[in-house]
């Protein structure tokens, strides 16, 4: 999977939304994949011509300050949120504040898990199609142990998908090409 590319296609996806004052969030900021997924939204955010602003909490203790702060100071309408977790932490502390979902801010997460599909309102996610990487990366392994394949590294790359539901606005024409 190729985080860079899914985050860009996630903040055009918020942006095709109508959502212009988007945020990166990151609980994971500093490991290669946070760091991939920042920069695919720094990137998406400077070719729409709008000034990228990330979030990064260190740990869940002053998620809630931080986070009421930054919406209310930025007048943030969408965060991309770098992990599910983080996204869901994101909705219930906006909805304890009275921000409504989503028609006040939307919110996208990575990962497309049982938390996102049955948190209320359900969690928009980036589909990583996680059972299909298991199962390419147990063919590679079988293939290598039978010798079928050679000892270079394999790289496969799959698409993700954008799973809409209740925390962001539908988008009519969404074209994920960036």
């Amino acid at each position: 999977m190729n985080d860079k590319e899914a985050a860009k296609k996630a903040t055009h996806y918020l942006y095709n939304t109508g959502c212009r004052n988007i945020i990166f969030l990151s609980t994971i900021h500093g490991t290669s994949v946070g760091n991939r997924r920042e920069n695919g939204y720094n990137e998406a955010m400077k070719s729409l011509g709008i000034t990228a602003f990330s979030v990064y909490m260190e740990n869940y203790l002053c998620f809630e300050e931080t986070l009421i702060k930054v919406l209310k100071e930025k007048k943030v309408d969408a965060v991309l949120a770098s992990d599910e977790l983080s996204a869901i932490s994101v909705i219930k502390n906006a909805l304890k504040h009275k921000y409504k979902i989503p028609e006040q801010l939307s919110v996208i997460g990575f990962t497309n898990g049982i938390m996102a599909e049955n948190f209320v309102p359900s969690l928009t996610t980036v589909e990583q199609h996680a059972e299909e990487q298991g199962a390419l990366a147990a063919e590679i392994m079988i293939k290598r142990i039978e010798k079928k394949l050679a000892a270079p590294m394999v790289q496969e790359i799959l698409d993700t998908t954008i799973v809409e539901r209740e925390s962001t606005l539908p988008v009519k024409n969404f074209n994920p090409v960036i």
